[in-house]
């Protein structure tokens, strides 16, 4: 059985005082509703108790005149009058629609103030399930990144121990010690690699370190990039073209600029399978500049094509996903094309339909 996080103890926490505060609001505006109908009829036995009153004291007093028994009813029960044809006392009507409007006000304000603060607890409620469910959902993609990133820690590093556990406990030739070494190195190359992109990360997650923009010559940085991944092009027999328009100039920062190219390369390459398509094509319109990388690898379901770029999510299930990663890539590609005032979207037809990942960067006005 798994333990419950933190998270999942507050959240359950919370609905349960989410519906405490409810009930009590619901219970508060039916309670004003219905002190509003007890006001009406308690006014309505005090006007009773008036009447008995005041026939009585008619009755008592058989010689006093109507006009002198009109000024005595006036002068004590002002909500009550004589009726002209049967002499009878009444409640004046101007005082009985008085109360009937008094009534339906007190309870349009209770019912107004009900529904004001309901829409406002609701509301407030709505916002801390949107954001304790992010939290959860963010720790679900931490854990998932940990785990991915321990796991690319910690295979080289087995690798680097086998190796000199190797070199140490037997003879071996020259060419096998090379052979070696070699392998070290790649492993060793490997952890560098991992732990210079979570430092970009930080780089690029800390809102202080502003991008040095200045206007350089992305044809040529995208056209150098590229030979880095010749190899695994064609060690994977990746059918590989390749369109850039020469002589397009933006403004950037080389190093941010590198790391879009290499994670975009390094995404396509990774999810496209042997023998599969991969292009590139960095072109210039009149107010946009576009890098365009396609694939026809595994893609990704159309609801996908925002939630790919947060931090650490990835696609699929973290115990049978095969490739490595640790989902910070095509993170990283979004915030660097917005620091550049551009944008970074992906489309796909759907999952095993390829995936198209698209950089705008505006063009520099003369």
């Amino acid at each position: 059985m798994k333990k419950k996080t933190r998270t999942s103890r507050h959240f359950v926490l919370f609905i349960i005082l989410a519906t405490l505060a409810l009930a009590q609001l619901s219970w508060w505006i039916f309670y004003q509703v219905g002190e509003g109908n007890r006001y009406s009829v308690f006014q309505e036995k005090i006007w009773n108790q008036q009447i008995v009153t005041a026939e009585l004291w008619k009755e008592s007093h058989p010689d006093w005149t109507e006009k002198r028994y009109h000024t005595w009813l006036m002068a004590n029960f002002p909500d009550l009058a004589t009726d002209e044809s049967t002499g009878a006392v009444i409640i004046k009507s101007e005082k009985v629609s008085e109360l009937n409007r008094l009534s339906a006000g007190r309870r349009r304000m209770f019912i107004s103030e009900g529904v004001f603060f309901s829409i406002l607890l609701l509301l407030g409620i709505g916002y801390m399930y949107w954001t304790m469910r992010r939290e959860v959902i963010v720790e679900k993609q931490q854990a998932g990144f940990l785990s991915a990133t321990s796991h690319e820690l910690k295979t080289p590093i087995t690798s680097l121990q086998i190796y000199l556990d190797t070199l140490a406990e037997r003879k071996l030739s020259k060419e096998q010690k090379q052979s070696l070494i070699g392998d070290m190195k790649d492993d060793l190359d490997r952890l560098l690699a991992l732990i210079e992109r979570l430092l970009r990360t930080q780089s690029v997650m800390d809102k202080r370190n502003r991008p040095q923009l200045e206007i350089q010559n992305i044809s040529e940085i995208t056209s150098e990039l590229i030979k880095r991944f010749e190899n695994r092009i064609v060690a994977k027999k990746i059918k590989f073209t390749c369109q850039i328009e020469d002589g397009i100039f933006a403004r950037v920062e080389d190093e941010r600029w590198r790391i879009i190219v290499n994670n975009l390369l390094e995404n396509a390459i990774k999810y496209t399978g042997q023998q599969g398509r991969v292009s590139l094509n960095l072109s210039q319109s009149n107010n946009r500049i576009n890098l365009i990388l396609e694939d026809n690898g595994i893609g990704f379901p159309k609801r996908e094509q925002e939630r790919i770029f947060q931090r650490f999510y990835r696609i699929g299930n973290e115990d049978t996903r095969s490739a490595q990663g640790t989902g910070l890539g095509l993170f990283l590609v979004r915030e660097i094309a917005e620091s550049f005032d551009g944008r970074a979207y992906a489309f796909s037809e759907g999952e095993q339909k390829g995936a198209r990942f698209t950089v705008e960067l505006p063009v520099i006005k003369e």
